[in-house]
């Protein structure tokens, strides 16, 4: 913030071979600053400039027409950026590959076909909570941008239809962000794990999708190493037994709010996932002590471990996973009603010394 506008003319006068220019959460960039960087630093490749509240479609158009070689742009959170901006960036910055336009409200579905028909190189695209951006934006984008390896449309008005058109198109796809999307039913995900073979991350929080999606996400995409189903209410022991017997590297598993899910599921994560860094179980009322103590005997790279509200979890479990988990570094317990602040007081200094634990009820059971 201590930055003024004149420091940032300065950049763009003094500098004419940058290529890297960044300048998130800075008051001092408008259009007039970001003008002067633009007409002077035309070798820019990489822009990142999110959260710069003071800029808006005329600050896009001057980079598109004095960058021509962009290809990476971050403007997330410029509230002012319209599909007109984002259409300038496309027609005069066509070599983008990477692109984040997360929480620029204003996007819509136009800004998307604009980037299609342009930016056919384009791998990497956030468009996160960009509420207006709906599946007629990805249909649009999956014409197009088949080389698409990484995209973020969690919280966007999206179902099934923009989920089929991209497993068609985007059969590189690595990573896949829906969180959020509670249209994306097992339909659109029975054809993203048919012809996305090569997914390592995908979040699925808030989907409402079942077992029957999650064994085909098994069958098919055994390079997962992050998964989120976190409130996707209708997943069972099933689909996580699936998922853990086949997906082997799975290293980040969120299953918190599956109110089916129980110690059985636990028990093939122990069986299987031995490489599991984190795991959030919070809310899962089925699970005990029992599924708890088989994966921290077997998953001894836990990293973080989130219990909240998991009622029938004790120290005794607690025990266990700090005398074989000894990469543990978060434990959450909120709303644990068997361990207070004196149940925790108990295990051994060493643990308490290297690990955060978050949220001990401040009661007795």
């Amino acid at each position: 913030e201590g930055v003024s506008g004149e420091g940032i003319t300065a950049v763009g006068q003094h500098c004419p071979q940058l290529r890297h220019f960044k300048a998130t959460a800075c008051p001092s960039v408008t259009n007039d600053s970001l003008l002067a960087v633009a007409k002077g630093c035309r070798l820019l490749t990489h822009l990142r400039i999110g959260d710069c509240k003071r800029l808006s479609d005329e600050g896009l158009e001057v980079v598109a027409q004095y960058c021509p070689e962009l290809c990476e742009l971050a403007i997330f959170g410029c509230e002012g950026v319209t599909p007109q901006g984002l259409l300038a960036i496309a027609q005069g910055c066509n070599r983008l590959t990477h692109l984040d336009v997360s929480c620029c409200h204003q996007v819509t579905d136009k800004a998307l076909h604009a980037l299609a028909t342009h930016c056919a190189g384009l791998t990497q695209f956030s468009a996160r909570d960009c509420s207006k951006v709906t599946d007629n934006g990805l249909i649009s984008l999956a014409k197009c941008a088949s080389r698409l390896t990484s995209l973020d449309v969690s919280w966007c008005t999206v179902g099934d239809a923009g989920v089929m058109a991209l497993a068609k198109g985007c059969p590189k796809l690595e990573s896949l962000d829906l969180c959020g999307c509670d249209d994306v039913t097992d339909d659109g995900l029975l054809e993203l794990a048919m012809h996305c073979t090569n997914l390592v991350h995908l979040n699925l929080f808030a989907c409402e999708v079942t077992d029957r999606g999650l064994v085909k996400v098994a069958e098919q995409c055994r390079r997962l190493t992050h998964l989120d189903l976190g409130a996707c209410e209708e997943v069972t022991d099933v689909g996580v037994k699936a998922l853990a017997q086949s997906c082997l590297q799975l290293k980040h598993l969120d299953i918190s709010e599956c109110a089916s899910v129980s110690n059985k599921a636990l028990f093939a994560i122990a069986q299987h996932t031995v490489r599991l860094s984190y795991l959030n179980i919070s809310k899962c009322q089925l699970i005990t002590d029992d599924g708890l103590k088989a994966v921290a005997l077997h998953c001894p790279e836990l990293y973080q471990l989130l219990l909240t509200d998991c009622k029938w979890v004790t120290l005794d479990s607690i025990r266990v996973i700090a005398e074989h988990c000894l990469s543990l570094f978060h434990l959450s317990v909120t709303g644990c009603p068997h361990l207070s602040q004196e149940h925790l007081q108990t295990l051994p200094a060493a643990l308490l010394s290297r690990v955060e634990v978050l949220g001990a009820a401040l009661t007795q059971p």
